[in-house]
């Protein structure tokens, strides 16, 4: 079989960066893939936290092909709602396993989109998200960042993170038998949509992928903030993310 971006490549006129969240917290799955280059995200307006206490949520990072940016509308030229349906496909190829998300638009058959990554950490598989299917929508995407520093010490269960560029400090505590005698200093980014809600974030679902801060439980519909370490950090969170857990009472503070 050939190299399936190749195959994208021919198949759609253009092609940019995106990364995909995939998320199952036991009640709800969801979808969100953030597409910078065009500042469009997409979102089924469930819960991002973008891999189990039972929630499983990481982030391959693809190519989203399209051929036209008209596409993406939620409105036709009349006014007329758009339903947009997506499907998420995993193939095999060689040794390496890829997911596919395949964009539709009302009851059209062909795909007026896809995403493409190598998924090499079962995020698929981990969220039990292979051959789902849902609906979403494509608002503007709205993202800050800062870089952050996330910090545990072996002696002690408490987890700080720092976000110096925008004077914000988390701190909670994990429960015992968490994280035990584990030490660790990892640097990332923290993402946020708005700086004033960065606080409100209580819950801290947590794996070596990303932490997801949030606000309510699983019936909440965004996240407050999340982290996702560098690419170059060779510290881990020291949780593979089919371990992921949530921690509660997470308490910030301005610098």
């Amino acid at each position: 079989m050939s190299d399936p971006f190749t195959s994208l490549k021919s198949e759609f006129d253009e092609a940019v960066a995106a990364a995909a969240l995939f998320f199952n917290n036991g009640h709800n799955k969801a979808l969100r893939v953030e597409v910078p280059t065009i500042a469009l995200e997409f979102t089924d307006g469930l819960y991002i936290g973008k891999g189990v206490s039972s929630q499983i949520q990481c982030h391959p990072e693809g190519i989203l092909f399209y051929n036209a940016i008209d596409d993406f509308k939620m409105t036709k030229h009349d006014g007329t709602p758009v339903t947009h349906h997506y499907t998420v496909l995993t193939s095999v190829v060689g040794d390496k396993t890829y997911c596919t998300v395949e964009y539709r638009r009302d009851s059209d058959t062909d795909c007026y989109a896809k995403f493409l990554a190598e998924d090499s950490t079962g995020a698929v598989a981990g969220a039990s998200m292979a051959n789902y299917s849902s609906t979403g929508s494509w608002p503007k995407l709205i993202l800050g960042s800062s870089i952050a520093t996330v910090e545990k010490e072996s002696a002690n269960q408490t987890i700080t993170i720092y976000a110096d560029a925008i004077g914000k400090v988390g701190v909670w505590t994990a429960p015992s038998g968490v994280l035990n005698h584990k030490g660790f200093t990892v640097t990332g980014n923290l993402y946020f949509k708005n700086i004033g809600q960065v606080g409100n974030g209580i819950y801290a679902n947590y794996n070596d992928d990303r932490i997801v801060f949030y606000q309510d439980d699983w019936t909440g519909t965004d996240f407050t903030a999340y982290f996702i370490p560098l690419e170059s950090e060779l510290e881990t969170l020291n949780m593979e993310p089919a371990s992921t857990q949530t921690f509660t009472g997470v308490a910030w503070s301005n610098q």
